[in-house]
C-alpha cells in the first residue's frame, strides 16, 4: 500500500508526499512551491524542511 501525507504549514495545504518505495515524491497543490513539484526527498523531514524554505524566499 502507498502512504500518503498531506503538507499542511499554518493551516494552508501545499502539496501531497506520496512514498514510494525508499523515497518521497512531492506533488505540489501550491503556487508557493511548484518549483518543488516532483521533487523526490529521502524522508518526510526533508520535504517538510524544503517546503518551509520555499515559503520562506517566496515570503522575503
Amino acid at each position: 500500500m502507498t502512504e500518503r501525507y498531506v503538507i499542511e504549514i499554518s493551516g494552508e495545504h501545499y502539496g501531497l508526499l506520496v512514498q514510494e518505495n525508499r523515497h518521497f515524491v512531492f506533488h505540489a497543490t501550491h503556487p508557493a512551491v511548484v518549483q518543488l513539484d516532483q521533487s523526490i526527498f529521502k524522508t518526510l523531514r526533508a520535504a517538510v524542511h524544503a517546503v518551509k524554505q520555499a515559503i520562506a524566499v517566496r515570503a522575503a
